[in-house]
């Protein structure tokens, strides 16, 4: 998995055992400040102009553009591992559900490669300017503007990405403009 070797390497160099971390997952879900995932979702327009009833054509079009957006989404983000990606089709309007891991692999405190959504962010360019401005508030407006990018030249109505941090038994519904909100 993602953190193994970290972990074991990490654990190979603790001379204490209360030191070394039996269950990184289990270190994470416990933590007040990262989360094991964090959600994202993503939608093209509403039910009035995207809707799944009243207009399949535009559905389709909208279902079309972000499979494109997904397909380079990793690639964008080289440090958002992605372990799950829905696409639904089934409600009012269609929608993408992308579940990720915030890592970076450099780390120089504690395990190599941890968990960090900041420090993942910020690897891929994204720096924070105080609470406002905050590398989830820039890398959630560039992924706008990808989306809108391809979504220019079919005018298909304003882009929506919204998101959750949860664990893996829950996940939760927020506003906002920091992780676990409404972007």
């Amino acid at each position: 998995m993602l953190f193994d070797d970290a972990l074991k390497e990490y654990n190979d160099k603790q001379k204490r055992n209360d030191r070394k971390i039996s269950d990184y997952y289990e270190k994470i879900r416990q933590s007040k400040q990262e989360k094991l995932f964090y959600e994202v979702i993503v939608q093209i327009g509403n039910k009035d102009d995207m809707g799944i009833t009243d207009n399949k054509e535009m559905a389709e079009l909208a279902k079309t553009i972000l499979s494109d957006y997904m397909r380079e989404f990793q690639e964008r983000n080289p440090h958002l591992h992605v372990f799950n990606a829905v696409l639904h089709m089934d409600e009012a309007t269609p929608h993408l559900h992308i579940d990720f891991v915030p890592f970076i692999s450099d780390s120089k405190r504690g395990l190599k490669v941890r968990n960090t959504l900041k420090g993942a962010l910020e690897k891929q360019g994204f720096v924070g300017e105080g609470r406002r401005n905050s590398e989830w508030s820039k890398w959630a407006e560039s992924e706008k503007q990808v989306l809108e990018a391809s979504n220019s030249s079919n005018k298909l109505g304003t882009t929506e990405i919204s998101s959750a941090s949860g664990a893996l038994e829950s996940g939760a519904a927020c506003t906002g403009d920091e992780p676990g909100s409404e972007l």
